[in-house]
């Protein structure tokens, strides 16, 4: 059964974590990072993935976050002409 939203939203309900996947986010850079990943995970398996490690079963999942530029500031989609101009009346 599911709980009444209004009572209790999902934004209040605790998060369950996985303590088996590890998400570390990396600038990405087109000229620096491009072999980024292949190295880190090189990096990973060397120092960190031995067996008797308390990580050595964490997976890791490398995400990428971007430089906002002034274009992705910038950009917003109009609506359609047909949605602003039909007027609910009341």
């Amino acid at each position: 059964m599911m709980e009444d939203p209004i009572e209790t939203p999902a934004v209040l309900q605790p998060k369950i974590w996985n303590t088996k996947l590890m998400f570390p986010h990396y600038m990405f850079h087109s000229k620096q990072s491009h072999h980024f990943s292949q190295e880190f995970y090189k990096w990973w398996k060397t120092y960190y993935d031995c067996v008797t490690s308390p990580v050595h079963d964490v997976q890791i999942r490398l995400l990428a976050d971007t430089y906002r530029t002034l274009e992705s500031f910038f950009i917003h989609k109009k609506p359609l002409r047909d949605m602003l101009t039909k007027m609910e009346t009341i």
